[in-house]
């Protein structure tokens, strides 16, 4: 009520004296009228805001982590090209009109072709590529009715329309520099991360598992 009042009286200032006044005393005025209008909004935001006890807010952040338990995808070994697809954790992303699951992580996206140019010839091929797949093909599912040499997508023969290759396998990638670049033969390491949902959401914080410690059992200096 008391910054309602306030607030009000530049409003009765302006309208009942000001009619008369120069143009720079109105301009005043106005001043007034916004600067209660902002300090009253000030008031009233910091007024609803409550925060949390820190132990609440831990709990809180601990309860949301518990139910971040999907495994990713985890894959190393790319070339130097290829580096920003490098360490990163594929999420599974649903399942393909071939019934095959597919991944995808940051733009990037790795998925199985029965075969990549609509060639029954053709062996098939798990595909990591910027190019999403389309979910209503059950085959060459970038749909150009050719395969790549591995010059503008990372792939191997090797798998099966239910999992790519565990471990570590044989992929075909473009490498080299900005000048001179070549297709070869690169190990790629696929594992699974149990925590991967919980360990993504923690790497894109900016903070690692603290040794010794908890996923969420940090200090407040992190926060401040």
């Amino acid at each position: 009520p008391a910054i309602q009042s306030h607030s009000a009286a530049p409003s009765r200032l302006c309208f009942g004296r000001c009619g008369g006044l120069h143009f720079w005393r109105m301009w005043r005025c106005s001043q007034g009228m916004l600067s209660g209008a902002l300090v009253a909004l000030f008031l009233g935001q910091a007024a609803a805001f409550d925060p949390l006890p820190w132990d609440e807010a831990y709990a809180k952040a601990e309860a949301t982590l518990r139910r971040m338990d999907v495994a990713l995808l985890h894959i190393s070994g790319f070339c130097q090209l290829q580096i920003f697809t490098n360490n990163q954790l594929f999420q599974p992303a649903g399942s393909l009109a071939n019934g095959s699951p597919y991944y995808s992580v940051a733009g990037y996206f790795l998925y199985y072709d029965a075969s990549c140019d609509s060639d029954l010839a053709t062996a098939p091929r798990w595909t990591i590529s910027q190019t999403a797949p389309s979910l209503g093909l059950v085959q060459d599912l970038d749909a150009n009715m050719a395969c790549s040499n591995g010059t503008d997508e990372v792939y191997t023969e090797l798998g099966n329309a239910t999992s790519p290759p565990m471990g570590a396998h044989t992929w075909r990638m473009l490498c080299g520099n900005e000048t001179v670049t070549k297709v070869e033969n690169r190990t790629l390491t696929l594992t699974w991360v149990p925590d991967g949902e919980k360990l993504s959401l923690l790497r894109g914080l900016g903070w690692a598992e603290p040794p010794g410690f908890g996923w969420f059992d940090l200090r407040k200096w992190w926060y401040i």
